[in-house]
């Protein structure tokens, strides 16, 4: 299962519970992270926290990096997407305030 890490307090809170419950649930965690390349340094620094709470726990970390603006404008071809697994099954989770 891959837990989305944006590295705010709800994914930070959501990575840390399914972890401390992984064996007892029978969970294979990942952790995966999404640059969006929109606050710089700030977005940099979220990146580094998710890659070393990853690495804390033991956890995989995959990370992709997405040029949000050049995504956004009108193409004649899909959006690229970033890849988290090939496998067929694969859950991604986040949490989020909605805010």
């Amino acid at each position: 299962m891959a837990v989305g890490l944006s590295g705010g307090a709800d994914s930070v809170a959501l990575l840390r519970a399914l972890a401390e419950r992984s064996r007892e649930l029978g969970l294979v965690l990942h952790a995966a992270h999404l640059h969006h390349g929109l606050r710089g340094e700030e977005a940099d620094a979220d990146l580094a926290f998710a890659r070393s709470l990853a690495a804390d726990l033991g956890l995989p970390f995959h990370e992709a990096q997405v040029d949000t603006e050049a995504e956004a404008k009108p193409t004649p071809h899909p959006p690229s997407q970033p890849k988290l697994s090939r496998r067929p099954r694969a859950v991604c989770v986040t949490g989020g305030s909605g805010n």
